[in-house]
């Protein structure tokens, strides 16, 4: 054997000796940490996964002490009001608080005490995430259901209280169920009722056009609808017939749009009067005068004198009416507007004097409405 190969071979002996008594060291080392006190000999000694592993212990109790000192500040802030202080420590790190259901439940309660229904959902859904039983979780199942009837959405309501009724069942719970299942239905009987009503009223005033106006607008506000939609061309005509439609129209628990076509004149500007919003196309007029008394020659003493008094309970009622429907006073009405020669106003002069509200050329609004008209011409139209 060469000189080389010898020096090689004592070479490799000489490693694995060195490495054999290192092994050795090293346990002994280790027997040494395990039954040594000292604490700073321990210390001195560890190796480096040792210290990763205490490092970690050390952190969880950090953490463990943290989530504790964070509940114990969400619970100080509850206790005080200050809902919105705890509700952003809760936002800093939702995970930490998943398991406590208490804390969460009552913060939720709070923000819906607040009304912030959005906010309260969220938090109760990581309530009903760390529920621990079927009570708890038919309990947050139905403060869910309460803060969706909240801000109206009764359908989804309902969804969640039944389940909670299916996981805790409670006479509280089912109470809740039938009050807004009963908001649901009245909601959806109100979705299928017909819609608004438009009316054409062509024609000129008398008790059998008045007649027909009162029976239609009846049907649709009976059926539930909410809007009456009144467009009128009409020169006027009988005077009670007018009145009447007025006190009608006015009487309805409805909102009645009154619309000038063309021209309402006399009678007509009296039920004209009964709209809650009134107004005009551009180029409308409105015709005003006083009420009239039958020819004398025609009628007996005794018949003209009830003429002369029905004339004035009449006039003293139209006046009263175009007081209420202007911003004119009482005693302007009666000597322009009810006066032999009467006034012609523009749509423009009227929206001054009060009679119109707006003065406007479309009425996107009536669309889908049901329409109905009532057209009655004569020689004497309009």
């Amino acid at each position: 054997m060469s000189t080389f190969s010898i020096a090689a071979m004592l070479n490799r002996f000489q490693i694995v000796g060195t490495v054999a008594v290192a092994l050795i060291l090293a346990g002994c080392v280790t027997v040494q940490e395990r039954q040594s006190t000292n604490a700073a000999a321990v210390t001195a000694t560890v190796s480096p996964t040792v210290e990763a592993a205490e490092s970690a212990v050390n952190e969880t109790q950090s953490d463990d002490s943290d989530q504790n000192g964070r509940l114990n500040e969400i619970k100080s802030y509850l206790d005080d009001g200050a809902v919105g202080a705890a509700y952003e420590i809760y936002l800093t790190d939702t995970d930490r608080y998943a398991d406590n259901y208490n804390v969460l439940r009552r913060l939720a309660n709070a923000l819906r005490g607040q009304k912030r229904y959005l906010d309260a959902i969220d938090v109760y859904e990581s309530a009903l995430e760390a529920a621990g039983n079927d009570v708890e979780k038919g309990d947050i199942e139905n403060y869910v259901g309460l803060a969706l009837h909240d801000i109206g959405r009764y359908a989804e309501s309902v969804e969640w209280i039944d389940r909670a009724i299916e996981n805790h069942p409670s006479d509280v719970f089912r109470s809740n169920r039938a009050v807004i299942a009963k908001k649901l239905k009245d909601l959806k009987s109100k979705d299928d009722r017909p819609s608004d009503l438009v009316v054409y009223y062509i024609s000129r005033v008398n008790l059998d056009t008045v007649a027909r106006l009162i029976q239609k607008v009846s049907q649709y506000v009976e059926d539930g609808a909410e809007n009456i939609y009144l467009f009128i061309l009409s020169g006027g005509g009988d005077a009670n017939a007018g009145i009447a439609a007025f006190n009608f129209l006015e009487s309805l628990d409805v909102n009645i749009h009154t619309i000038n076509l063309s021209l309402v004149g006399s009678a007509a500007t009296y039920f004209y009067c009964a709209g809650d919003k009134r107004y005009a196309y551009p180029y409308s007029r409105f015709l005003f005068h006083g009420t009239k008394i039958s020819n004398r020659e025609l009628l007996s003493k005794d018949e003209y004198e009830v003429n002369i008094l029905t004339h004035e309970i009449l006039e003293d009622t139209v006046a009263e009416l175009y007081t209420r429907c202007s911003d004119q006073s009482e005693s302007t009405i009666r000597d322009v507007y009810l006066s032999r020669e009467g006034r012609i106003a523009s749509a423009n002069e009227s929206q001054i004097l009060g009679f119109v509200h707006s003065v406007k050329s479309s009425y996107p609004e009536i669309e889908g409405a049901d329409v109905f008209t009532i057209h009655k011409l004569n020689k004497n139209f309009p």
